[in-house]
């Protein structure tokens, strides 16, 4: 079997398929920690920081502030987010006008595939549209992952499967870069997301987060926070962090706000309840992090949280000292797909994998519904609340979704594309398409750029 075979087999449609092949290599590996102490943390809000860097210097309202949230699925939602920013690059505010909607993008949330996207975009910029194509979406870099997994000092390494992926990623796209390279002023603020395998709650690598763990973000690689977004369990080893004790012990002041403020909220109960078992260094010395899918493969709950955390979204906006936008966009890049059941063809009794296979998939859906449900209502109630009577703030909610093609057969054709980290391509091409058009014909897409004329 060659290398092309084996990426075939490794990378299906959920993380289940990869068990025997995992199975195989057999060899256990110990986490590499990279993360630095940090000896004092500030007690500031979540969300907060990310605003004001760019509404610091704005002395009136903005006409739009959009988010972005860009979902799990490889390099097919790589491809797809990647289709969206373009859209954004090529719509200009206003007719006549040089302002371009992607200036206005202010917040990415992204999870595993899209996590490529977002970092990519929130280090270089503009430079995206000239080479991240050739240098990583063209690239077939599912056979190098493998290749480099089944090298002979790999095998006997202690070190995990993630550390062949970081090398690769660092060689492509990264270069070494850090954090702190991404957040910076006059740049969207880009939210990596994590799950915490061992608490089972999200890890952003936001400075906040990483304060409950007396750590600095900046310092962290991207190529690394990356691969922890992305990293299916057995499939790839967790990214593990290190808990340090260097800032005090307890929760910081804003964690102990929002348990008592959101004591009646019974989801963000639960979110703060694992954000606190950092507290306690001696039972969980070690972080380890997964997929951010499992938490969230929408990218949209991060943005969400945060802003419970940081005490509403008043306070998110205005505590930054920002002015109040006149519109506010949250674009949805959903990736995700629905696989054909070939056990209902048969009366044989369906395999362990099917049967996992599609038990994740209805769950994956199931919560992606209600993400969206809650995100959609959340949107407009910040805008509600942010309005006054004499400047109104708008909402739009716009969702990018491969599920939302009208095309049967087309429509299917997306359905087929696995979940892999290497695209044939015209495939590519037509993923780049799909995002682009997708955007464009959203209602909410047309409403928006009617209102900005206005």
């Amino acid at each position: 079997m060659n290398n092309k075979d084996r990426g075939s087999a490794l990378y299906n449609s959920r993380w289940l398929v990869f068990l025997p092949l995992m199975l195989m290599l057999g060899c256990a590996s110990k986490g590499v920690v990279e993360n630095i102490p940090k000896a004092t943390i500030k007690d500031h809000l979540a969300f907060n920081e990310s605003e004001q860097k760019r509404q610091q210097n704005s002395e009136k309202p903005p006409p739009v502030v959009i988010l972005l949230a860009f979902s799990g699925g490889g390099h097919r939602a790589a491809a797809l987010s990647y289709g969206v920013l373009d859209a954004l690059r090529k719509t200009k505010l206003q007719q006549g006008k040089t302002e371009r909607l992607l200036d206005y993008v202010d917040t990415i949330s992204a999870v595993s595939g899209g996590s490529f996207t977002a970092a990519y975009y929130g280090l270089v910029g503009d430079k995206i549209f000239t080479d991240y194509k050739a240098n990583f979406l063209s690239k077939d870099l599912q056979s190098e992952l493998i290749g480099g997994i089944y090298t002979i000092p790999q095998l006997f390494s202690e070190k995990g499967r993630s550390e062949v992926m970081i090398k690769l990623l660092d060689e492509s796209l990264f270069h070494g870069a850090k954090i702190a390279e991404i957040n910076q002023l006059n740049k969207p603020t880009v939210i990596l997301n994590a799950s915490d395998l061992g608490g089972g709650v999200r890890l952003s690598f936001l400075q906040n987060y990483f304060d409950l763990l007396c750590s600095d973000v900046g310092s962290f690689s991207v190529a690394r926070a990356v691969v922890a977004s992305a990293a299916v369990p057995l499939v790839f080893s967790p990214i593990a962090l290190e808990n340090f004790d260097q800032c005090g012990a307890g929760s910081p002041k804003w964690l102990k706000t929002a348990r008592n403020r959101l004591a009646d909220n019974e989801e963000m109960s639960l979110v703060i309840e694992g954000l606190a078992s950092f507290g306690d260094k001696e039972k969980r010395r070690y972080i380890h992090l997964v997929d951010g899918g499992i938490t969230d493969n929408l990218g949209l709950r991060a943005v969400y949280e945060n802003v419970e955390l940081s005490g509403g979204i008043e306070s998110a906006v205005r505590g930054s000292e920002g002015a109040i936008p006149q519109r506010i966009v949250v674009i949805s890049v959903d990736a995700s797909t629905k696989l054909d059941v070939a056990m209902d063809q048969s009366l044989d009794e369906p395999s362990v994998l099917e049967s996992l296979n599609s038990i994740t998939d209805v769950q994956l859906h199931r919560y992606n519904a209600s993400t969206l449900t809650l995100f959609e209502k959340e949107v407009n109630d910040w805008a509600e609340t942010l309005s006054t009577k004499s400047r109104p703030v708008n909402a739009y909610f716009i969702n990018v979704s491969l599920q939302e093609i009208k095309d049967l057969d087309q429509r299917q054709y997306f359905n087929n594309i696995p979940t892999s980290l290497s695209l044939e391509p015209q495939q590519l091409e037509q993923l780049i398409s799909a995002g682009q058009s997708l955007l464009y014909a959203h209602p909410e897409f047309k409403k928006l750029q009617a209102d900005l004329i206005e």
